[in-house]
């Protein structure tokens, strides 16, 4: 069998999603497709969303996708906890089984057509890096299209790049993930995601993320994982902070996977290929958020494919578009991605203070640096000493004055 199209999309997880409805919309010849049998399963993913990325989108989320609102996140660490709170910080759960669903649905509405139970396994290139045809494997056989653009939306362990021959991993760059969506949980902050950092993560961090008042996604995450990663989570769930919450809970749904923490190519075009989502390690450090990055991300694709089939654009103008929209939130992830991984390499107790400093924004990654030469105690107090201005100043003023970071904030409200 022989297909034309204008755009095949490989993936069909949010970015990939969001790829087909831009282009659909625009009326091109859209065929996306997924190797799974069923969108949004299995789940390996917090399911957690922030809320300072909703003026970004390109369609408004129905409420009834967002099951469960969060007010901020609470920081662990050496038995300290800071909580943040505010625009940055909040955010909804959702049903990735029924969210992505959704997302696809956008796209098939709009006349994108969506082919389950498809595998890419090859491409025929017409010169380096240039798709002519792809070939892809069906149930009942194999079927080639011919495409004037190709999408790579296939995750963190891409097909598409393996096949340009541009996936290149580099150590760390794909973080082990163990979790569970538990229940029967006594949660003490229904209203707010946590996260851990400590020996029982040694380079990564564990997180609780609530789905309901007795539910929530609890996982650990590791860079290195030295031994199995059930270990490390049995480890995190063994601190005083957590035994409470799970004294009477039971794991129901295993969400374990990977998370892409660095990136794996170079670049996010080659030839008449452009990358989307995990990858191209398009989602936001520290807590590797992707959900909504990759839509956000896959709009501003399907944007810069139009332009180009059309002869008004340039497909390398991609990365450029990408900026324009949400480039500063990029610039500041990469630089506490870059951190983090230095702070991983220190193995002495200081750093998890350090860690918990730097996720939960009280500092700069910058800032970072100059503290790594302070002593532990110095550090304990300095954090003691700002969590309880904090306090006050929460008590005192609105808290949308304290954000991340200056600039950040003051680009963040021109948009809401």
């Amino acid at each position: 069998m022989f297909r034309e199209c204008d755009v095949l999309i490989i993936g069909a997880g949010p970015g990939g999603s969001s790829v087909a409805r831009a282009c659909a919309l625009a009326g091109l010849d859209t065929i996306f497709i997924d190797k799974r049998y069923e969108i949004g399963y299995p789940i390996r993913c917090a399911e957690e969303i922030g809320n300072y990325l909703f003026p970004f989108l390109p369609f408004k989320i129905p409420q009834e996708q967002l099951i469960w609102k969060t007010e901020g996140i609470e920081f662990w660490a050496e038995d300290i906890t800071l909580r943040r709170s505010g625009v940055l910080w909040s955010g909804y759960t959702v049903n990735r089984r029924e969210f992505d669903k959704w997302v696809a649905k956008q796209a098939t509405d709009v006349g994108a057509k969506l082919m389950l139970n498809s595998e890419l396994v090859d491409f025929e290139f017409r010169e380096k890096h240039v798709v002519e045809t792809a070939i892809i494997k069906m149930s009942k056989g194999y079927v080639k299209i011919k495409p004037k653009v190709v999408v790579g939306a296939d995750g963190f362990d891409s097909t598409t790049l393996k096949l340009l021959g541009e996936y290149h991993p580099k150590k760390g760059a794909t973080a082990e993930i163990y979790a569970w969506e538990m229940k029967g949980m006594d949660l003490v902050s229904q209203k707010y995601g946590q996260v851990f950092v400590g020996d029982f993560t040694e380079t990564g961090y564990a997180y609780v993320f609530p789905i309901s008042k007795t539910r929530a996604n609890v996982g650990v995450g590791c860079a290195f994982p030295k031994k199995d990663m059930e270990e490390y989570f049995n480890e995190f769930l063994e601190i005083p902070k957590m035994r409470q919450q799970v004294k009477n809970a039971v794991r129901v749904d295993d969400k374990s996977g990977k998370a892409h923490a660095l990136p794996s190519c170079e670049k996010w075009v080659y030839g008449n290929v452009i990358l989307v989502g995990d990858t191209a390690n398009q989602n936001f450090k520290p807590f590797v958020e992707g959900i909504l990055p990759a839509i956000i991300c896959g709009d501003v694709a399907g944007g810069v494919i139009t332009k180009y089939l059309r002869g008004d654009g340039k497909i390398e103008d991609y990365p450029r578009e990408v900026e324009r929209r949400i480039g500063p939130f990029f610039t500041q992830s990469n630089k506490t991605a870059k951190r983090i991984y230095e702070l991983f390499e220190m193995n002495e107790p200081k750093e998890y203070l350090l860690l918990l400093l730097l996720l939960a924004d009280v500092v700069t990654p910058e800032k970072i640096e100059e503290l790594e030469k302070a002593d532990y105690n110095s550090l304990r107090d300095m954090i003691l000493e700002w969590n309880n201005w904090h306090k006050q100043k929460i008590a005192n003023v609105q808290e949308y004055l304290w954000y991340r970071y200056v600039e950040i904030e003051r680009w963040i409200h021109k948009r809401i």
